[in-house]
């Protein structure tokens, strides 16, 4: 049983494509940030609503990417065919054809196909496929040629992609390209946290927010784009646990400690 609660931030990424909507026109949404904050499945379940929607005849060719076609059955397809019952659709998976068909009870069929963005090869795999639309679930973790190569082949009228995206370094090409110019791409952009995911007890919420310290709290919880900035070790990932004011007495700090790196082809450091 899937526990359908929705935030504010999910309805929206339910409806943002409906004719009513003041951003219909947008040809895209970028949906990031923290772990557990509901993105792929309200994305998924979106992009299925809005093809139907679209293109209510029917026979449009779509695709789902991820890392690994199996990354993709299992973080997307899987979860989608448990939706389907509360949906009203069909979804069957064709593992030979990489191929999910999704029909209506009228009868209407879509074909989403799957494609795994999982090196620079991978742009070769989609070349030349027409596509009505697409989404990448967690686009940053696959080579930028494969992204934009899939995109390349939304030349269908009307077409639109759903991306989703989990934090990494604030440099990355995705960062950068995507989300800092989502409003010269025409696309929605849209920031969750784990208090968007209404489904998640408060328990569950302090669980996860007790695992992570540092960077990582940053990126996993909070959702922020940030680098370790050249740490090596996650004990001093924060800033805060390195800095302090010196008043130029070496006695309240008691025994001190001199790293070396030893170095012989370049130059020793302590």
């Amino acid at each position: 049983m899937i526990d359908w609660k929705f935030s504010t931030k999910h309805i929206m990424i339910l409806n943002w494509w409906l004719p009513d909507s003041p951003v219909k026109d947008r040809f895209g949404i970028i949906l990031d940030g923290a772990v557990r904050s509901g993105k792929s499945l309200p994305g998924s379940v979106s992009f299925i609503k809005w093809a139907f929607g679209r293109f209510p005849q029917g026979g449009g060719e779509f695709f789902f990417a991820g890392k690994t076609i199996h990354a993709t059955v299992r973080n997307i397809i899987r979860p989608l065919m448990n939706a389907s019952v509360y949906l009203g659709y069909t979804v069957k998976y064709k593992k030979s054809d990489n191929l999910v068909q999704v029909t209506t009870s009228s009868g209407v069929s879509h074909n989403f196909y799957l494609f795994g963005g999982n090196d620079e090869r991978s742009q070769d795999l989609i070349q030349g496929f027409t596509a009505w639309g697409g989404f990448f679930d967690e686009a940053p973790i696959m080579p930028k040629s494969f992204v934009d190569m899939a995109i390349s082949r939304l030349s269908i009228e009307g077409a639109t992609v759903w991306f989703t995206s989990n934090p990494l370094n604030p440099g990355h090409w995705f960062k950068k390209d995507f989300i800092d110019r989502a409003q010269e791409k025409g696309l929605l952009y849209l920031h969750l946290t784990m208090d968007d995911n209404l489904s998640l007890s408060e328990k569950v919420k302090a669980r996860y927010r007790s695992l992570f310290t540092g960077v990582f709290y940053r990126r996993y919880i909070l959702g922020e784009w940030c680098a370790a900035e050249g740490l090596i070790y996650p004990e001093f990932a924060s800033r805060d646990d390195l800095a302090f004011d010196f008043n130029g007495d070496w006695s309240q700090y008691g025994e001190m400690f001199v790293s070396c790196d030893y170095g012989i082809q370049n130059a020793q450091v302590y």
